[in-house]
């Protein structure tokens, strides 16, 4: 049976994460094996750095959510109290693992600096917030533009261009989506589309993401 989802975040702030790379690479690169061996177990759903915005979002897929906080709490990086650091749980909805898989190759410990700073990727994340402005709208409305949101989101997951998306519980982050795209105004333009979006319900934010690890 699958398990529950639950992700952690590691926040550098405004650290650049390549200045950190190079003076930390050994914490780095036991962080990696840590995840290796995670995913040896069948735990990791998918590991990345977003460009810019300067986030490590690690997304696990276990059984029990005390077994997920421990892998949290015993990775090497978060050990290390060099970041924030945050464990959320996680309700993901669509997902296209094995689409991913396909599109993507485990980066070496050694090469955990040259895959971050590669500015040319096809995929994407984006965070969304609700909306603190949201326009006035009956209950009903609502209920009829999340329902949009699903359809288009179950269209576009079948299409391999939403590859994960869920929700967060936590309002600053609110949903994940990891999106395929050719650059990011394509990225932008499917999100854009989807009705939660375009009817003002939830902003989002949009980052390059360069993946480390596939489950």
């Amino acid at each position: 049976m699958p398990g529950e989802y639950f992700a952690y975040i590691f926040d550098f702030k405004e650290k650049r994460i390549c200045e950190i790379l190079k003076s930390n690479y050994e914490i780095f690169s036991k962080h990696i094996q840590y995840l290796k061996n995670v995913k040896e177990l069948g735990k990791l759903q998918v590991a990345g750095i977003t460009q810019q915005k300067e986030k490590e979002v690690i997304l696990l897929n276990v059984q029990d959510e005390k077994l997920a906080e421990a892998i949290f709490l015993n990775d090497p990086l978060r050990k290390s109290n060099f970041f924030c650091s945050y464990f959320y749980r996680a309700n993901i909805s669509h997902q296209s693992i094995s689409f991913l898989c396909k599109h993507n190759k485990d980066c070496k410990n050694e090469e955990i600096l040259e895959n971050y700073k590669k500015t040319k990727t096809k995929f994407f994340l984006s965070f969304f917030r609700k909306n603190r402005n949201i326009p006035s709208s009956s209950v009903i409305t609502q209920l009829d533009i999340l329902h949009e949101h699903h359809e288009y989101v179950k269209e576009k997951t079948l299409s391999n261009k939403f590859i994960i998306t869920g929700l967060i519980n936590d309002e600053k982050i609110g949903n994940i989506t990891l999106i395929y795209a050719e650059d990011i105004d394509e990225a932008t333009f499917l999100l854009k589309n989807d009705s939660i979006i375009s009817k003002k319900l939830f902003d989002f934010e949009v980052y390059p993401f360069n993946i480390l690890l596939v489950g």
